[in-house]
C-alpha cells in the first residue's frame, strides 16, 4: 500500500454545479487531488437546495455529499469581471480546469482553453456539456434527462411498443458521463506526462448516452435503423429474458449461448419433456419458437418461490440475477464485500454511509478525505495562497465578488 495520496500535487479548479461534472471532480478528489469547487458566494451550487423524493429542505443533503466530498469550496461571483479574473489567475497554476459552462459563457468570461493555455500551456481543460461543443444546440441548456436519456434514444428504445416512455432516475446519466469525463482527464494527464502537452477534453451527456447504447447504434448504422423494442413475451431468445416467481419476485436469466445451457435449464426448471423436442433442441429452433417457449418458462418459474430458484439456478451455474430493489442492494452481501459503500464520520450528522468510488485500486485506493465543505469555506485560504493580499480580499468582499 502506498501511503501518499496517488494524485497528491494535482490541482483542479471546478466551475460546475449539479451532478455530472462535480462527480468527475469527486473521483479525482477521492484519489488525493486538490479539487476546488467554485460556487456562487451567496446561494452556492444550485444542487445544495435539492432534496430527492419530496424530502423536506430540513433533511441534510446527503445526495450532494456524494459528488462534493474531499473538495474545497471557493465562493466567487463569476458574473463580475473581478470574479472571472480570480479563476484565470488560479488556472495559471492549475493542472485541470473542469467546467460545465456553455460555449458562449466560456468565451464571454474568457475562460476558454485558448485563453487559459496562453499562460499555462500544460493546463487540461475538461468541458462537460449537454449536447456537445459544436452544432446548432451547443448553447442550449441541457441535463441528464434531456440529453443523456431523451435525445440519445435511450428512453424510446426502453419503452415497450405503444407505451409511455419512462423517466429515468435522477443523476443516472450524469454519473455515467462523469465516468467518461474522469477517464478523459486521466488519459490527458497521462499524455501530458508523456509529452508535456496540455489539451482540451470534451464530453457530452448526449454523446455518452449514444455510446452507452452502442450495440443498437452499430446495428442502426450498418444494418437497419428500425430496431424497435420487443415485448418480453416475444423475446427473440427466451433464455435472455426476465420471469416472475411464485411469490411475485422477478429474476432475469441471461444465456446468449443457449446450446451450452439448454440441458441444464431444462433439468432445473423441470421441463425435460421438451428437452429433445425438435422445436426447442437447437438455438435457432428456440428462437424460431420463442413465444411458445416463453410461455413454457413463465409457467415453470411460477411453480416455485424466489428462494428456491436462487438455490437451484446458482447450484446449476446458470447466469441469472434477481431484479433487486435499491433497499435490497444496500444490504446485499456481494455489494458489501466489494466495498460499494463506505462509512464516513460527519462533523454534524455523525456516521453516514456513502457510495464508494466504483474503480477499485489494489495499491492506491480511493478515499473520502473530508466531507462536503460549506459554501466558500476555503475562499480566503485559497486566494491568499494564490497571491492575493488581505487588502485585496477586503476590496473583493466590499464588491460582493467573494463572501
Amino acid at each position: 500500500m502506498i501511503n501518499k495520496a496517488p494524485l497528491a500535487g494535482i490541482k483542479v479548479i471546478e466551475v460546475a454545479q449539479w451532478v455530472a461534472a462535480p462527480a468527475a471532480g469527486a473521483m479525482l478528489a477521492g484519489l488525493g487531488a486538490e479539487v476546488i469547487h467554485v460556487e456562487h458566494p451567496f446561494h452556492g451550487d444550485a444542487f445544495r437546495g435539492f432534496r430527492p423524493l419530496g424530502l423536506s429542505l430540513d433533511t441534510p443533503n446527503f445526495v450532494m455529499e456524494l459528488d462534493n466530498h474531499s473538495k474545497k469550496s471557493l465562493a466567487v461571483d463569476l458574473s463580475k469581471p473581478e470574479g472571472q479574473e480570480i479563476i484565470r489567475k488560479l488556472c495559471d497554476t492549475t493542472d485541470v480546469f473542469i467546467h460545465n459552462l456553455r460555449p458562449r459563457e466560456i468565451l464571454k468570461w474568457r475562460l476558454d482553453y485558448d485563453t487559459l493555455s496562453k499562460n499555462n500551456p500544460k493546463i487540461i481543460v475538461a468541458n462537460l456539456l449537454g449536447a456537445g461543443k459544436k452544432g446548432p444546440r451547443k448553447d442550449e441548456p441541457g441535463n441528464d434527462l434531456t440529453d443523456f436519456w431523451a435525445r440519445s434514444g435511450i428512453m424510446s428504445s426502453l419503452a415497450p411498443p405503444d407505451t409511455t416512455p419512462q423517466v429515468s432516475r435522477g443523476g443516472f446519466g450524469d454519473h455515467v458521463t462523469a465516468l467518461a469525463l474522469s477517464a478523459g482527464i486521466g488519459y490527458a494527464l497521462f499524455i501530458r506526462e508523456r509529452t508535456g502537452i496540455g489539451q482540451e477534453v470534451n464530453v457530452s451527456l448526449y454523446n455518452t448516452g449514444v455510446y452507452a447504447l452502442g450495440i443498437d447504434y452499430q446495428t442502426a448504422l450498418n444494418i437497419t435503423p428500425e430496431i424497435g423494442q420487443i415485448p418480453r413475451t416475444q423475446a427473440p431468445n427466451p433464455l435472455m429474458n426476465y420471469y416472475k416467481t411464485g411469490d411475485n419476485r422477478w429474476l432475469i436469466i441471461s444465456m446468449p449461448s443457449t446450446d451450452l445451457y439448454w440441458d441444464r435449464i431444462c433439468t432445473v426448471l423441470g421441463i425435460q419433456h421438451i428437452q429433445n423436442d425438435p422445436n426447442y433442441m437447437s438455438h435457432s429452433a428456440r428462437c424460431e419458437h420463442n413465444e411458445e417457449l416463453v410461455r413454457i418458462l413463465d409457467a415453470a418459474f411460477l411453480k416455485k418461490d424466489y428462494e428456491d430458484w436462487e438455490t437451484a439456478l446458482t447450484a446449476a451455474r446458470i447466469p441469472w440475477a434477481p431484479i433487486q430493489t435499491i433497499a435490497e442492494v444496500i444490504k446485499d452481501p456481494q455489494a458489501i464485500a466489494n466495498e460499494f459503500f463506505v462509512e464516513v464520520q460527519h462533523p454534524v450528522h455523525g456516521k453516514i454511509r456513502m457510495l464508494n468510488n466504483p474503480v477499485k485500486f489494489s495499491k492506491t485506493p480511493a478515499k473520502v478525505y473530508s466531507v462536503m465543505p460549506e459554501i466558500g469555506e476555503n475562499t480566503d485560504e485559497i486566494l491568499l495562497a494564490t497571491g492575493y493580499t488581505w487588502e485585496q480580499l477586503s476590496a473583493l468582499k466590499i464588491k460582493n465578488v467573494i463572501p
